[in-house]
């Protein structure tokens, strides 16, 4: 009797261990799903946070720098309303990023130094030689479901996102104006002359771009007329070269230049800076700077064919040019996410 009685209180002591272990596992199981929720919520709402700092920063600089009559201008303000603009055109968690909240949405410009990888900050300035870069960070508050039960409520969550707007990388879609590249070791500063000759002393040759070889049939096309558009080109990209002085094509140029400049007698066009190396006629493309062309001389002159005139002395714009060549003193107008 008393052995049956023991297996009984036995039987009864065990469905109570079980019905104990069993609201704790499932306690603990809740705590899981609940902190995955809330973990799959705040990773969800940082990436969306993220994105909307990566759009603001990238529209803030591609307006960082505006171009007006030929010149860069900085433009400050213009870009900061661009940027504060476009972060709050964004969602987080199914609601709309408020921008025009001081703590939420913060914008400044400088400088980015891409040897470095440094962004330094100059707030407002009237000079577009100040204004590389723009930083935004983001903030916002995400509350929680099932953290609430440990006494976290809500989450601060940030986004900080780097954008630089720094100098020709590419051309625009229509490619530069002339099938002429400037050596790398000849530009200098404003006061250039660009020159053909058969000396090995020339500071342009003439290019086919793709085109192979480069000699007058190949090169003709690109100077008649702008209807035969040139290629668009890129840093790193290897163009087909010509030194020869081509006489031919330097009495298309000068008809050319007749025909395109404007009422002060120049006309300024964008060129590709190449540098020269091996194999032998041909070069890549290390930037773009425009050159304001003010007489072309043909041949019989003692310094040969060449172009005269100067480099751009001011700050200008390639539009639709993205960032990433040197400075040659052509601004991109697109730009590039760095941090």
């Amino acid at each position: 009797m008393k052995f049956v009685t023991n297996i009984r209180r036995l039987f009864h002591e065990d469905r109570a261990s079980v019905a104990v272990l069993a609201a704790v596992f499932l306690t603990a199981l809740a705590g899981f799903v609940g902190a995955g929720v809330d973990l799959g919520m705040l990773y969800t709402a940082r990436s969306q946070l993220q994105s909307a700092a990566d759009s603001a920063a990238m529209a803030g600089a591609n307006n960082l720098v505006i171009s007006q009559g030929d010149i860069a201008v900085a433009n400050y303000y213009g870009a900061e309303s661009t940027s504060q603009q476009f972060a709050g055109q964004n969602e987080i968690l199914n609601q709309m990023f408020n921008s025009g909240d001081p703590s939420a949405f913060q914008f400044t410009a400088g400088l980015w130094d891409k040897d470095t990888g440094t962004f330094t900050s100059t707030g407002f300035s009237a000079n577009p030689d100040d204004l590389t870069g723009v930083r935004v960070t983001l903030n916002r508050s995400v509350g929680t479901n099932f953290a609430r039960i440990v006494g976290i409520s809500q989450v601060n969550l940030s986004a900080s996102s780097t954008a630089f707007l720094g100098w020709a990388g590419s051309t625009p879609k229509r490619g530069v104006d002339l099938p002429i590249a400037i050596h790398d070791d000849a530009y200098a500063d404003c006061t250039t002359i660009l020159r053909f000759n058969s000396e090995e002393t020339e500071s342009v040759t003439w290019t086919s771009f793709f085109d192979w070889p480069a000699n007058t049939n190949t090169i003709r096309p690109y100077i008649d007329c702008d209807c035969h558009a040139t290629p668009a080109l890129a840093l790193g990209d290897t163009i087909n070269l010509n030194n020869g002085v081509i006489a031919t094509l330097f009495q298309r140029l000068l008809l050319r230049f007749n025909q395109e400049k404007d009422p002060n007698g120049t006309w300024r066009v964008l060129l590709p800076v190449v540098h020269e190396g091996s194999p032998q006629n041909q070069g890549e493309v290390v930037g773009f700077a425009y050159f304001v062309i003010t007489e072309v001389r043909g041949p019989g002159g003692p310094d040969g064919k060449q172009l005269e005139g100067h480099m751009e002395c001011s700050t200008t714009i390639a539009e639709g040019a993205a960032t990433g060549g040197p400075d040659y003193g052509t601004r991109a107008s697109r730009s590039t996410l760095v941090q």
